[in-house]
């Protein structure tokens, strides 16, 4: 009898059990996604498991597999979540501004600093996109050529109306985009691998070097 009352008030543990009854079914959800990108950005995809996503969550593992089908639908749902649209209000208005005035210059560096500015507010979608490449995770890099789409077609378009106005040279508007949104990517890139982010002074040098690179292939002397 004493064994059996000490039982029954002996503490249930808090955390994973005390958590699950409070959180509802989008709550829930936004936790395994919150912990499956720290998870999924630090070793890929291949490299994590359910388990270890659980327990970052302190959830049991099989409350995963109530909320998402497999460990593919769970990495969907993350690089859905964190490749939203590269899109900054102000930058975006200073590109069009620049634009509207022909300022070649002032196009190209805005839209690298909208770029760099992105893969700056989050790491993980760095980290995400680099191992999405090396693990030829197909959704991943399709994912993040739908989202810069809008910026490429902005500066595909630019340049052909500049070509048009006789200030560029009749050159692949689309493979200059590409080279020019590469530079951007790579000098991203490289600071992440060999973790030392790049400082503002260091981007800013960067964007104006990748601008000028840019624009001596493309204008007119």
């Amino acid at each position: 009898m004493i064994e059996t009352q000490n039982r029954s008030t002996q503490k249930r543990p808090t955390g994973a059990i005390r958590s699950s009854t409070r959180m509802n079914g989008v709550e829930r959800r936004r936790q395994l996604i919150d912990a499956a990108t720290a998870v999924f950005s630090q070793k890929g995809f291949s490299g994590s498991t359910t388990k270890e996503i659980a327990g970052r969550a302190k959830i049991n593992e099989a409350t995963i597999f109530r909320h998402f089908e497999s460990k593919d639908a769970l990495f969907d749902a993350v690089v859905a979540d964190k490749f939203t649209e590269f899109n900054n209000a102000d930058l975006c208005q200073e590109l069009k501004a620049a634009a509207a005035r022909n300022d070649d210059a002032g196009v190209f560096y805005a839209a690298g600093k909208l770029v760099l500015e992105r893969f700056k507010s989050s790491r993980d979608v760095l980290r995400l996109l680099i191992f999405g490449i090396l693990e030829h995770r197909n959704n991943v890099v399709d994912r993040y050529k739908s989202e810069t789409q809008p910026l490429r077609e902005l500066l595909k378009n630019y340049i052909e109306k500049r070509q048009r106005d006789g200030a560029m040279k009749e050159q692949d508007a689309e493979f200059a985009v590409f080279g020019f949104m590469g530079m951007v990517t790579h000098h991203a890139t490289t600071a992440e691998l060999i973790c030392r982010p790049a400082s503002n002074a260091e981007d800013e040098s960067a964007l104006r070097t990748y601008t000028k690179i840019i624009l001596d292939g493309l204008t007119r002397v």
